[in-house]
């Protein structure tokens, strides 16, 4: 209701201000009078074009051009010419068809050509200026209006992408994290499996002893059968959770052994050439440097607190949670897998610092050996990441889920999980805590799910990091306030341009293509423009040179000569507008000429008139220019003889 009332409004506003130039000229003497019927008429031709403008603009601008045409010849008027661009506008922006458009500007031509040579007033001069009103007045406005609608188009199909993106984005970052807590059952698997396995094959030991009763091996066994049901049990709920890749895993048997530590992991990394030193911090020392070939051996610890094999860290120190050390785990692995593949020939630097209630995972890498940024650094973060990272630019880079499956293990685990570049390289940080709340887990599950349905899909580093300094003593001392850094580093990178959102840069690309579509047709239409206005002016020049009477030829003409005797000092052609309303009646029965009395351009001058009647010259008079007074200077023009600018018929 209130949509039809806002059309009903619009459409009356424009019906008045249309009416008002139709009205006023008149009366302010800017057009020749007309009669009131015919402007009444004008009107309601005006309103019929207005009510039928929004379903059929083409119509209404025939409607327009039909009384314009009526009105006058040339389509130059001011009574109706607002109109004619108002709905050549409305064309262009409600139109859908470009033909369409072309045909409506052609019928307008040719029946403003076949009215002007049925009229015979001057029909160059009129088809010429009527061209160039149908250009200047209706063409132009058309392309305007056309521009208009196509960007209006762009805008709304821009919208319509971001939405659609958003929701790319949203169902992309549930299917990451759904994907991640399928790994997480699948590592809870391996590893519970195992235990489970180790119950039941102490339980069926404990049952087959000859030395134990038998309603101790009665127990035995049924805690074998019920190990065993759990066993199964658990590989019922997980095979639920695994995905067509999980299950082709699965059967192939996993790549990474079960209960592998960080240490372990890198020493792998190590000896598979992978330049990677693990350096680890507890609350009483400093950073303990291991390099890649000692890092699988017993490593001291600062301030002798013992040691543990494979370098890790003594037996009295807080032990994780093992979703939280699977988190841990998970994010080296990532890290170093992403180094090796992006980064080729990078120094790795692996810091594990633990605190009395935390511990803390960061991977650094640095600039690889073909200049790209470490771990998983995404060309300067310039689209997003594969599996946290992207390689250098130009090469194929990956969905951008890597970020966001590491960060949900981690927030599952309770933790804090940021990357970024930082310097020349790349850098991971995972905080876990030792201690794993479900609650606190549950409650950072909404936020996590809002932010990662708002970060663009591109720029899944969008909490990204600038991350430590090279080497290992940065990372100890940068793992406190990574977040700032985080922070920091990519607000950086967002104001460097350095992330780039592709939904605009198509968006970018669909405009200039409509502008470049538009640019001939506007080329087209300005160079037959010009056309028409360099042949009007030509024409204009030549009419305007070519019915010149001298004034001496003038005086010498006699009223009574025949018409035969002065044709030959007469020009070519007479005025086709002649003044007649600053002249004298004319004698009855006479037909007049008008001659122009100077050749000057573009300026007014003074009309020569002969009239004559039987084939003889009855009368002669001198018309005056616009804004001189009749009979102000009679008979006083150069060549002319005093007493002849009015002289009367011959009786």
């Amino acid at each position: 209701m209130r949509s039809r009332r806002h059309r009903v409004l619009s459409g009356l506003f424009l019906w008045a201000t249309l009416a008002v130039p139709s009205l006023v000229a008149d009366r302010l003497g800017l057009n020749e009078p007309l009669p009131g019927w015919q402007t009444a008429a004008g009107l309601v031709v005006l309103a019929l074009a207005v009510a039928v403008a929004r379903a059929r603009p083409a119509a209404a601008l025939l409607l327009a051009g039909a009384v314009s045409l009526a009105v006058a010849t040339s389509l130059f008027t001011l009574s109706y010419g607002p109109a004619l661009s108002a709905f050549g506008y409305l064309l262009g922006r409600r139109g859908e068809r470009a033909r369409g458009a072309a045909a409506v500007f052609g019928a307008i031509a040719a029946v403003g050509t076949a009215v002007a040579l049925i009229r015979g007033d001057d029909p160059v001069i009129q088809w010429l200026v009527m061209v160039a009103t149908l250009l200047f007045g209706v063409v132009f406005p058309w392309l305007i209006g056309r521009y208009r609608r196509q960007d209006r188009a762009l805008v709304a199909a821009g919208w319509t992408r971001a939405e659609q993106l958003a929701r790319e984005q949203h169902i992309a970052a549930d299917r990451a994290r759904l994907r991640e807590r399928a790994r997480i059952a699948q590592d809870m698997h391996d590893s519970l499996g195992h235990e489970l396995s180790l119950i039941a094959l102490r339980a069926g030991a404990l049952q087959v002893a000859p030395d134990l009763a038998e309603r101790h091996r009665a127990a035995a066994g049924e805690l074998r059968a019920a190990a065993a049901e759990a066993t199964e049990r658990l590989r019922e709920i997980i095979g639920v959770l695994r995905d067509a890749e999980d299950l082709s895993a699965a059967v192939s048997g996993p790549l990474t052994p079960a209960g592998e530590t960080i240490d372990a992991l890198v020493e792998r990394a190590a000896d598979s050439g992978l330049p990677v030193r693990l350096a680890r911090t507890t609350r009483a020392g400093g950073a303990a440097p291991v390099s890649g070939d000692a890092a699988g051996v017993a490593a001291p610890l600062p301030g002798g607190g013992g040691e543990r094999p494979g370098g890790g860290l003594p037996r009295s120190a807080p032990v994780l949670p093992l979703i939280a050390e699977r988190a841990a785990h998970r994010v080296v692995q990532e890290s170093l897998t992403n180094a090796a593949k992006h980064a080729p020939g990078a120094p790795v630097t692996v810091t594990v610092a633990e605190t009395a209630t935390e511990t803390t995972v960061a991977v650094f890498s640095g600039p690889g050996s073909d200049g790209a940024s470490g771990a998983t650094a995404p060309d300067a973060g310039r689209r997003g990441t594969d599996d946290g990272a992207s390689g250098p630019r130009g090469t194929e880079r990956g969905a951008g889920t890597g970020l966001l499956a590491l960060r949900e293990r981690v927030r599952l685990a309770g933790g804090a999980f940021t990357a970024g570049p930082r310097g020349d390289g790349f850098a991971v940080v995972a905080r876990l805590p030792h201690t794993t709340l479900a609650a606190s887990a549950s409650a950072s599950a909404s936020a996590s799910a809002s932010a990662s349905a708002s970060a663009p899909a591109s720029a899944p580093a969008a909490s990204a990091p600038a991350g430590p300094a090279p080497g290992a003593a940065a990372h100890g001392e940068a793992s406190a306030g990574s977040s700032a850094g985080l922070s920091a580093g990519l607000s950086a990178g967002w104001a460097a341009g350095a992330y780039d959102t592709e939904p605009a840069g198509e968006f970018a690309r669909a405009r200039r293509a409509t502008r470049r579509g538009l640019l001939p047709l506007s080329a087209l239409v300005g160079g037959a423009a010009l056309v028409v206005v360099a042949g009007a002016l030509g024409w204009y020049a030549y009419v305007s040179t070519h019915t010149v009477l001298t004034p001496a030829d003038y005086a010498s003409l006699r009223v009574g000569q025949r018409e035969a005797d002065i044709e030959p000092l007469l020009p070519a052609r007479a005025v086709a507008d002649p003044p007649v309303d600053r002249a004298s009646t004319p004698p009855s029965g006479a037909r007049c000429r008008y001659y122009r009395a100077s050749g000057e351009l573009f300026v007014g001058v003074d009309h020569f008139r002969l009239c004559f009647r039987d084939g003889r010259l009855v009368a002669k008079e001198r018309v005056p220019k616009a804004g001189t007074e009749p009979g102000a200077n009679p008979g006083t023009g150069p060549g002319t003889e005093p007493g002849d600018a009015r002289q009367g018929p011959v009786r």
